[in-house]
This record gives structure tokens, C-alpha cells and sequence, in this order.
């Protein structure tokens, strides 16, 4: 359970990590504040997805 528990925080930690570094670069570019929150989320989601894909690689590779 605490496994589980280190395992998500680690993925909402980065997720909102990657969500504050996206939004403030194109922020800085335009300050057009509902398209980038679209744009910013749509970067996060997918490197959300790839993160975990290669987490699941490498943890079958451990095995």
C-alpha cells in the first residue's frame, strides 16, 4: 500500500511539475490565458503518458 501510495505521489508530483513549466513558458510567449491552459494541459497529458510508458519499460526490465 505504501508502495502504491510513493508510486502516485511521485506521478502528481511531476505531473504538476510539468503543468507549471508549460504554462509559464507559453504564458511568456502569449498571455492569451484560456488557450494556453488548453495547450499546457494537452503537453502535460502526454507527457504524463510518455513518463509511465517508460516507467512500465523499465520496471519489466528489472524483472
Amino acid at each position: 500500500m505504501k508502495k502504491f501510495f510513493e508510486n502516485h505521489l511521485r506521478k502528481i508530483i511531476s505531473s504538476v511539475v510539468y503543468f507549471v513549466l508549460f504554462f509559464v513558458i507559453f504564458y511568456w510567449g502569449e498571455p492569451n490565458l484560456i488557450r494556453n491552459l488548453f495547450i499546457t494541459l494537452f503537453l502535460t497529458v502526454i507527457f504524463m503518458f510518455l513518463t509511465s510508458v517508460m516507467n512500465d519499460n523499465r520496471q519489466k526490465n528489472d524483472i
